[in-house]
């Protein structure tokens, strides 16, 4: 299983698993923040059936938008043998005086090898600005290796 990531400068990145699962982990780091962020990235490649790596991908993302304050479309996308949906929600506060919070997240499936890639950047509205203005990146510069 094969991806790049293109981690910003001064971030802290880890990755942990075992077998057909390997899950990357990034967190924001850097001045602009006054205290640690809570922010997280977390990609997660696992190897499944071929057959069910389209539902599986559909769900992670269907998961998403069904929990958020206000559902948002689901943007489908096919690229050789990979077909990747993907959304930002919203979701509102679960307790009073919290904080919203914004989830990106993608999934893509690799319909031949049947390699699942999930993403899920889950970002506090305070952090948001500073985060997403870098961490898009991440989205952007992700490369997936359509062999593996």
């Amino acid at each position: 299983m094969k991806v790049y990531l293109a981690v910003p400068d001064g971030w802290v990145y880890r990755s942990t698993g075992e077998g057909d699962e390997t899950t990357y982990e990034v967190t924001p780091a850097g001045p602009e923040f006054k205290k640690a962020p809570e922010a997280r990235f977390r990609l997660t490649v696992k190897k499944i059936k071929p057959e069910d790596v389209i539902s599986r991908a559909r769900g992670f993302v269907h998961a998403v938008v069904t929990r958020a304050s206000e559902p948002p479309p689901i943007q489908e996308n096919t690229v050789s043998v990979v077909r990747t949906f993907a959304t930002v929600a919203h979701y509102a506060p679960a307790l009073s005086g919290a904080q919203r919070l914004y989830v990106a997240a993608s999934a893509s499936a690799n319909t031949s090898t049947g390699t699942l890639y999930t993403i899920r950047f889950d970002i506090p509205e305070a952090e948001w600005q500073a985060v997403w203005e870098r961490g898009e990146f991440l989205f952007a510069g992700m490369r997936l290796d359509d062999e593996f």
